[in-house]
């Protein structure tokens, strides 16, 4: 009787172990795409030919401007961030991080007024996403989510991870944020995001041997995550 009920139990482990392979709910462009990165600029002329920001589309090498173009990155003259619902202090604190790579923002690129005949783009930001701390963001750029699947063993893969700006996307078992340097309150946070809305993050995945009874797993070591600001959450 003892062998039959652990042969029974070690059927459950290895199904639900195989069950953590399914696509939990495949990703749209539309639902990861829009998310960037910005950066100041520099250049030495009158506004607003400079003087607003540079942006680029995290994880890729072209962003697409408003005006069609691809480029490296695309030079706007304003960014709205009304859309947040921020007030002053915090606006100008989260402005502070964007351009100091310390956030990201989704949003679209759309084309400004023209001055002088010249058109100047504009972003529009929808979500903004501030660093949990001001450790420099390194390898790839991701959307993290609680996929509903439940184990009695492990590793148990129920994360499910959405490549941004991509249709790409896995389930992994476990997320490392050592590298983040992250304290305990923004720890937990970044877990409550997870399980409750997302929360992004920046690193690269790695493959763990023999991570328990179900065989071997794969974790996100982040490099740095980000949690989402609005009007009723921090900066």
């Amino acid at each position: 009787m003892r062998v039959i009920i652990q042969g029974h139990l070690w059927n459950i482990m290895l199904l639900l172990a195989l069950a953590a392979f399914q696509v939990a709910g495949a990703d749209t462009l539309k639902e990861s795409s829009s998310y960037f990165r910005l950066s100041p600029d520099r250049r030495l002329c009158p506004s607003p030919m400079c003087g607003g920001v540079f942006v680029s589309g995290v994880n890729q090498e072209r962003t697409r401007c408003a005006d069609g173009s691809l480029q490296e990155a695309c030079y706007v003259a304003k960014v709205d961030y009304r859309r947040l619902g921020l007030d002053d202090k915090k606006l100008a604190k989260f402005q502070q991080a964007a351009v100091a790579g310390l956030a990201l923002v989704r949003g679209r690129l759309k084309p400004g007024r023209a001055v002088n005949g010249q058109r100047f783009g504009r972003l529009v930001v929808n979500e903004g996403w501030l660093a949990a701390t001001d450790v420099a963001p390194t390898g790839i750029f991701f959307r993290l989510r609680d996929n509903g699947i439940r184990c009695i063993t492990t590793p148990c893969f129920s994360v499910h991870e959405a490549k941004l700006n991509s249709i790409n996307h896995r389930e992994i078992s476990g997320v490392d944020f050592t590298q983040a340097r992250a304290t305990d309150e923004q720890l937990q946070a970044a877990g409550e995001a997870i399980t409750t809305t997302s929360l992004l993050a920046a690193g690269r995945n790695r493959n763990v041997n023999d991570a328990g009874p179900a065989g071997d797993g794969v974790e996100l070591v982040a490099s740095q995550f980000y949690l989402r600001v609005d009007s009723g959450n921090r900066p």
